[in-house]
């Protein structure tokens, strides 16, 4: 629907926009009447008969004002068809590049991403807030389908955001996604994993764990907090429980915006740590690529200690027979 919609919108706008210039060749047209009129009256001097000098001199000023009047008319003419071949030409152009999008819309809306980038929502990711008897709550709805969305008590003074399309860059509104491989068989380590993000669920690694009401934590050390919630996993054949991180309002810098912290199970049956971001600060707009591989580092010194965390579990569970990752 929103592909047609938009298809609709840009064909009445190049609609308009064509009709506009095919009039400019008429107004051109009114121009070269005006300067023939002008080019036939009897201005040269010797029309006036005998004149003082006087009146000769100003009959031949007119005569030359009157033609460069023409002159004018003229150029302005041909400016005008030269603009009417631009406007016709750029309108094409954005026509095709319009069209383009439109199309592209339409396959991610059915379903046909081309791009192979599984992003299939037309500006439906981010936060919204859901009103109740007793509180609010934050409906997480990730752009990228595959991660899982939730429901948590909005006790971070969220005021929600909605990511739009992928493609457009204009708008502030990010995502990000960081996976790192693990050499674990994901039936081995589910719940195991699950524990240890739960327990390390920031890139600050003395920041404390998630729990389910929620626990009020300093994201990186640096006074920029969030609250950071687990909860039981929405396909445990799939994934691992989730933790859930939602910046507080006003005491974190990249505010507003969540992290929903899981492990999944791979093609081949292994365990991948997955760190899924949506918000929407400028500091982290895609286009803000030092930020990006900073961020991207963070997450992945806290990956290595997740994967830290599951060997020396599974060491306690099993003796030491737990598999090393191979690095």
């Amino acid at each position: 629907m929103h592909g047609d919609q938009a298809g609709q919108g840009f064909q009445i706008e190049h609609a308009q926009v064509s009709a506009a210039a095919r009039e400019l060749p008429n107004q051109g047209g009114v121009l070269r009447e005006t300067a023939k009129t002008l080019e036939a009256r009897p201005l040269a001097a010797g029309a006036f008969g005998a004149l003082p000098e006087a009146s000769q001199f100003a009959a031949t000023a007119h005569g030359e004002s009157v033609a460069r009047s023409v002159r004018g008319l003229v150029e302005k003419d041909r400016q005008l068809i030269a603009i009417a071949a631009g406007m016709l030409d750029v309108s094409q152009r954005f026509q095709q590049h319009d069209e383009a999008v439109a199309a592209k819309v339409n396959e991610l809306v059915r379903g046909k991403d081309t791009a192979g980038e599984g992003w299939l929502q037309w500006g439906q990711g981010g936060a919204s807030i859901v009103a109740s008897e007793d509180r609010d709550y934050i409906r997480l709805t990730p752009r990228d389908p595959s991660v899982p969305g939730s429901l948590i008590p909005n006790i971070v003074g969220a005021k929600g955001f909605e990511v739009g399309p992928w493609w457009d860059l204009l708008d502030q509104e990010h995502t990000y996604r960081r996976e790192t491989p693990t050499p674990f068989r994901f039936d081995d380590v589910q719940a195991v994993a699950g524990e240890a993000i739960r327990t390390d669920p920031v890139p600050n690694a003395t920041a404390g764990a998630a729990t389910p009401s929620g626990a009020r934590i300093d994201a990186d050390g640096g006074g920029n907090y969030v609250y950071s919630f687990t909860y039981p996993s929405p396909d445990p054949s799939n994934y691992t429980d989730l933790t859930i991180n939602y910046t507080v309002a006003d005491e974190h810098i990249l505010d507003e915006g969540y992290v929903i912290r899981y492990g999944r199970r791979a093609e081949d049956g292994s365990l991948v740590l997955v760190s899924y971001g949506e918000g929407n600060s400028w500091l982290q707009h895609p286009l803000n690529k030092p930020l990006e591989i900073y961020t991207n580092s963070l997450w992945d010194d806290n990956h290595d200690r997740v994967i830290n965390q599951i060997i020396t579990r599974l060491d306690a569970t099993r003796g030491g027979a737990a598999p090393q990752p191979a690095r």
